[in-house]
């Protein structure tokens, strides 16, 4: 679905373009610029046969349609002397200007006009359908044509900051919302029905709406799809008949949740989809007032919290407007993201099972198909694939903090009240100064539309439908200040300078990192913890001890990766690259030196990995 018009014109009303033609020629056969090399003067000639070329379809009220045809004539001429006859075959383009009705098949169908056609002039034709009898809408279009839909049935909305009643719309739309579950599972939120059904018992003009919606997302997702339908019922309908004409027992199109379907060559179903879900949303929250709304409630908060910081209050905007418009916070969010709020880009972003806190950047830092956020499994697939990666974090430069690798200075890092190493005020509003960058792509099928890549991107919520793969962006040099290079500077050279004093025997490096850090071996095992005669034994050679012990050790002195790496590998100790556990042991020796042993140990318990 849907059928080409075009080759529905071909198959039912070619006999009628043709008589049009022909009688055009009939009367206008001593005008006719027909080229021949062998007729001179013309004493008989027959239209032959005629070619659909090409169809243009402009949109009209209710079920109506306005069409120009352009056709080619193949048209037999000949003439008659005394001494020879001659003939030839000559070719001539036509435009027929069309109407028709779509709510019998194209009733009431007739041509209004046909004249001769230059296709080497720039005629200009009017298309707002696809040749599938989807509206041609860009980007661009999306607010006119949403605020045209509420000018028609529910224009309050355009003047006053309300929410949108669907079920309001639906009835002045002259449908009926029906509650029922579609699905065992769930999995189709809504149908609209354009034609009657008579296996379901549905009449035509009907939502389902499966009531399970309100429960399993929340009351935005429900309001949401009965808009949905609304828009498909009423910019959808004729390429819902057209298909019809080609599948007479076709009642009904279903809105449900399937990133399988995106790709870079969309289908006319695809485009419809998009339609009805990009149109949605700035049919429940209008674009004029939404914006009066939002700077409202944001001012207001600012006041109460009486601070200038955008990112102390933007979840809770989110949040207000969510409720005031009746939508999903998701929807709330990316709106709020068209009208200039870049900080919500930053905000309620779900990743490894929780909200990461609120950040920003610079304008213009990071591109749309990029990000600064990460989760674990993919900082720890990254770290071993990527070299250039990998080496970066054995450097010990970068921390992974709140799903971010942020560079490992004090100005970028602070303890929550639990004691958790966390990102600081600094670092939160400065992430394209302090934070590596990783490309975004789908995990399903490749998207070049950086729009849509964006929406999979601040869709990064516990309900998203996306799947999406993060890659290390190769090259990227964080804007680093003078203040950061010069700690950075000193940090390097002060883990060169004990690294450098390292000997094979691991007891002996043990013993010298022990004495860097200025740490006793009692208060080393009330760290990790353990108990001190462990400890000891393992400093003084009586025992190897574990992988996972000797992993916590390094953790507790807030040991850089490569020395971790180098006391491990001169124990009796190696990683395995087919044990998954190891391969965790040494993500966390890379990323999280300067977090305590139970940061490590609760992150690890999250991928049933014991330390």
């Amino acid at each position: 679905m849907p059928s080409s018009f075009t080759q529905f014109l071909k198959k039912r009303f070619q006999n009628q373009l043709f008589d049009a033609v022909s009688d055009y020629v009939d009367e206008n056969i001593n005008h006719l610029d027909l080229h021949s090399f062998s007729v001179n003067n013309i004493d008989e000639y027959e239209l032959e046969e005629i070619e659909i070329k090409q169809v243009y379809v402009d949109d009209r009220p209710e079920m109506s349609i306005a069409f120009d045809v352009l056709v080619e004539a193949s048209i037999v001429v000949q003439e008659y002397d005394r001494h020879n006859d001659s003939d030839d075959r000559c070719y001539q383009w036509f435009r027929l200007c069309c109407e028709g009705d779509l709510k019998l098949g194209v009733s009431r169908f007739k041509v209004l006009e046909v004249d001769v056609y230059d296709k080497r002039k720039n005629y200009s034709h009017k298309q707002s359908l696809s040749d599938q009898l989807v509206p041609i809408l860009y980007k661009g279009d999306l607010e006119r044509v949403a605020e045209d839909f509420l000018q028609r049935y529910f224009p309050l909305a355009l003047d006053t900051p309300v929410a949108i009643e669907p079920t309001y719309i639906a009835n002045k739309m002259g449908l009926t919302v029906q509650h029922c579950e579609i699905t065992d599972d769930c999995s189709i939120f809504g149908q609209i029905y354009f034609a009657d059904s008579s296996e379901k018992s549905v009449k035509s003009g009907t939502i389902l709406i499966d009531p399970r919606v309100a429960y399993i997302r929340n009351l935005g997702a429900l309001n949401n799809t009965i808009i949905h339908e609304c828009v498909h019922w009423d910019i959808h309908r004729k390429a819902f008949e057209l298909e019809r004409t080609r599948n007479s027992e076709l009642s009904n199109i279903s809105t449900s949740l399937n990133p399988e379907k995106y790709h870079k060559e969309r289908s006319a179903t695809d485009w419809m989809e998009w339609h009805a879900q990009a149109l949605t949303p700035k049919i429940l929250m209008p674009r004029k007032m939404f914006s009066q709304e939002a700077y409202l409630i944001n001012k207001r908060l600012i006041d109460e919290e009486d601070s200038r910081d955008q990112l102390d209050v933007i979840e809770r905007l989110i949040d207000e407007l969510a409720v005031f418009f009746g939508v999903s916070r998701l929807a709330a969010k990316i709106r709020l993201v068209e009208m200039g709020y870049e900080e919500a880009i930053g905000a309620f972003n779900y990743i490894d099972g929780r909200y990461v806190p609120t950040h920003q950047w610079k304008k213009g830092a990071i591109t749309s198909g990029q990000t600064y956020s990460i989760s674990a499994y993919d900082a720890a697939i990254q770290s071993v694939v990527i070299p250039e990666l990998g080496a970066l974090l054995n450097s010990g430069k970068y921390i992974y903090v709140d799903s971010h690798f942020v560079l490992n200075i004090p100005d970028n890092l602070t303890l929550d009240i639990f004691g958790n190493l966390t990102l600081s005020q600094h670092a939160r509003h400065h992430m394209d100064e302090c934070c590596l960058v990783f490309d975004i792509s789908l995990k399903t099928k490749s998207i070049s539309d950086s729009h849509f890549i964006l929406s999979c991107v601040l869709n990064r919520d516990k309900d998203a439908p996306y799947e999406l793969e993060i890659k290390f962006h190769h090259g990227y040099e964080n804007s680093t200040t003078e203040k950061q290079a010069e700690f950075l500077k000193k940090m390097v050279e002060d883990n060169n300078r004990i690294y450098a004093t390292l000997t094979n025997d691991p007891c002996d490096c043990l013993e010298k990192v022990l004495k860097w850090r200025k740490m006793s071996k009692l208060e080393l095992s009330k760290k990790i913890p353990c108990d001190e005669k462990t400890i000891r034994r393992i400093f003084n050679g009586e025992s190897n001890g574990s992988m996972e012990t000797m992993v916590a050790i390094c953790l507790a002195l807030y040991l850089p990766p490569e020395i971790s790496f180098h006391i491990i590998e001169k124990s009796s100790l190696t990683f395995k690259m087919n044990d998954s556990r190891h391969q965790w042991y040494k993500f966390v020796l890379q990323t999280f030196s300067g977090k305590s042993v139970r940061e490590a140990r609760d992150f690890l318990k999250t991928y049933d990995v014991p330390l």
